[in-house]
């Protein structure tokens, strides 16, 4: 939920075109580490890790369409409502936070309420949670953080029928991190952090606790509070240029959301002490050959793609998919004979179940299961 109120410019190396990524494989080569994106003015430039320089417009990167024109003349009003966690230090510029999204025009300056769909959603079987709000440079949004929880909570008593619970960004970012300048505000720091963090995380908890299969679009930036949330993720699905950074070093503070719990189990303890200790930017190449991705795919299609997959998790089995992921959470805290007991009293409960009973009978009778009836 943090980082530094600095402006950065993106990088116009690497501009080669790079087909879209459908899964992690073995031939997946080594990021760079230049961005490939248009060139942009100070006042637009979001987040890489180079200082802030004016520049003209460059050439335009297939998969990633920066419209710069449009975009500048909008991000000004945009930039100035607030501050979000992003990345490293650099030459100051303007009021924007580093991760300051560039808003798109017909967005540029509304309210959510007035033109943006709700932050959390309940639709088709999917719970979708909005967790950022452009309206204050991309950074976590605490109204998604305290209806996202309720939903949730809600979710795990049954009072919600939803089968996947689907993660997404307002704006051309994913998360870029929590509003630092709320942190800034007069006042005694300490209680009023420790309030972000305990309302933080009893979000990631809720959103554990559903056991609901979690898919998420890892559009543009993850950084900060971002990352952390887009850890908790089944299945991530990113573009080509989301960007996931710790962003934590750079304001003084250390991580939460479960950034130290759950980076090292998805990538190892050595790389994840690198990549927080660091404050690394890891490129889509690289997230999806480190497991942080599941999928990449053209940064126009981010949340198409993730869309169609939660609405086919809703359309499954839920009863054994809520099972399944129930398994996979505990299974980092117990021991094999616990889980493999565990397991033995699920797959028995669902088998008597109406989808258990339909699926088994729909495999015996060779044809398509036809769940949720």
């Amino acid at each position: 939920m943090v980082k530094s109120p600095h402006c950065l410019h993106f990088s116009t190396a690497s501009t080669r075109r790079r087909p879209p990524r459908h899964d992690a494989s073995p031939e997946t080569t080594s990021p760079t580490r230049h961005f490939g994106l248009t060139s942009l003015s100070c006042r637009e430039a979001s987040v890489t890790g180079e200082r802030c320089s004016p520049h003209p417009p460059g050439p335009k990167r297939d998969g990633l369409v920066l419209h710069t024109t449009s975009r500048i003349r909008s991000v000004t009003r945009e930039a100035t409502e607030g501050h979000s966690a992003a990345t490293g230090p650099s030459a100051p510029c303007l009021d924007a936070a580093p991760g300051t999204p560039v808003p798109t025009p017909e967005r540029s300056g509304m309210t959510h309420d007035e033109h943006l769909p709700p932050l959390v959603e309940d639709k088709a079987g999917v719970l979708s949670i909005t967790v950022s709000t452009s309206r204050a440079g991309g950074s976590l949004s605490p109204e998604a953080v305290s209806d996202g929880t309720v939903a949730l909570k809600e979710l795990a008593r049954g009072e919600r029928t939803s089968g996947a619970i689907l993660l997404l960004g307002s704006g051309p970012n994913f998360c870029a991190g929590g509003n630092v300048k709320v942190f800034a505000d007069p006042g005694d720091r300490p209680p009023r952090t420790r309030k972000a963090a305990d309302d933080f995380h009893d979000f990631i908890s809720a959103l554990v606790e559903a056991r609901r299969p979690i898919v998420a679009a890892i559009r543009g930036w993850a950084a900060g509070a971002g990352m952390s949330v887009a850890l908790h993720a089944d299945i991530a699905i990113g573009g080509t240029s989301t960007r996931l950074r710790p962003a934590y070093r750079g304001i003084g503070l250390s991580p939460d959301g479960g950034l130290t719990w759950t980076l090292p189990r998805v990538v190892g303890d050595a790389r994840a002490r690198r990549i927080i200790l660091t404050d690394e930017i890891i490129d889509s190449d690289e997230a999806l050959t480190l497991g942080l991705l599941a999928r990449v795919v053209e940064d126009d299609e981010v949340h198409a793609a993730a869309s169609a997959i939660a609405a086919d998790l809703a359309a499954g089995p839920r009863d054994a998919l809520s099972a399944t992921r129930g398994l996979l959470s505990d299974s980092a805290t117990s021991s094999l004979s616990d889980h493999l007991a565990a397991e033995a009293r699920s797959i028995s409960r669902l088998a008597g179940l109406p989808d258990g009973i339909e699926g088994v009978d729909a495999f015996v009778a060779k044809r398509p299961a036809q769940f949720g009836r």
